[in-house]
């Protein structure tokens, strides 16, 4: 059954992995800087929502006992606006372009997309709930077809599991699109119109989180979930973590 697209305003992911002379503690450091360089110019009026998503290390031991690609030194921007053409205007304008050229540790390899939000699960309040996340870029050789349809049934099998509907208070799958790449002509944007996927389940929340955590990681059928997702070939290009939501401004109510 198709999963409704939520409705949520224009959204824009952001990847940005970590140079390696960089420690994380200055990486993250860095890119709270720079977030806060943009929503303080002029453009910065066009964005409605603005987080930073930064991996922790709450979850590793989990993650490698699924089998899961090992979490990298990289931080997640999330964007909303509420038009692509305001989102085009606020990465095209000069002050925004120089501060983006001023900060080149956090282009290089990055890549940056608009996408649509499916909401598997969700169950209701979300404060103090445990974030992971999932990132995952079409590997060469796996037909988009392929790639989309292996991702949802592994979302659609994962949410009914006994272990997701006891731990997992939302579940929501970010699909990228090509309408950012559409509105955006400036030089510099990392902009990729290749098939990228983001996966943002939230954990129990409260003092649990941790050991629901646990739970799931340690569950028998999601370690047999896995195997087939490391068969299929589409961990070949993805990164599970844990981590922090840091929120710089919301004037999305």
């Amino acid at each position: 059954m198709p999963v409704p697209v939520a409705k949520v305003p224009f959204t824009t992911i952001g990847i940005h992995k970590a140079p390696t002379h960089l420690t994380r503690e200055t990486f993250y450091a860095n890119i709270h800087t720079l977030a806060d360089a943009h929503l303080g110019l002029p453009p910065g009026k066009n964005i409605l929502k603005y987080q930073l998503i930064l991996p922790n290390d709450r979850l590793d031991e989990p993650i490698k006992a699924l089998g899961l690609p090992a979490p990298q030194t990289l931080a997640l921007t999330m964007m909303a606006c509420e038009t692509p053409e305001h989102f085009a205007e606020f990465f095209g304008h000069p002050d925004i372009a120089k501060s983006v050229a001023a900060a080149p540790e956090f282009q290089e390899g990055a890549i940056l997309f608009s996408a649509d939000a499916g909401v598997r699960l969700d169950r209701g309040s979300q404060e103090d709930s445990l974030i992971a996340e999932g990132i995952f870029r079409r590997p060469v050789g796996i037909p988009m077809e392929q790639f989309y349809q292996t991702l949802n049934q592994f979302a659609d099998t994962f949410c009914a599991l006994p272990t997701a509907q006891k731990n997992v208070l939302k579940y929501t799958m970010w699909t990228g699109n090509e309408s950012a790449a559409n509105a955006v002509d400036t030089p510099g944007v990392p902009l990729t119109r290749d098939p990228v996927v983001v996966v943002l389940p939230n954990i129990t929340d409260g003092e649990q989180s941790i050991e629901a955590g646990m739970e799931i990681g340690g569950d028998a059928e999601l370690k047999e979930l896995a195997v087939g997702l490391e068969s299929s070939g589409v961990l070949a290009d993805a990164y599970w973590f844990c981590a922090d939501i840091a929120t710089k401004c919301d004037r999305s109510e």
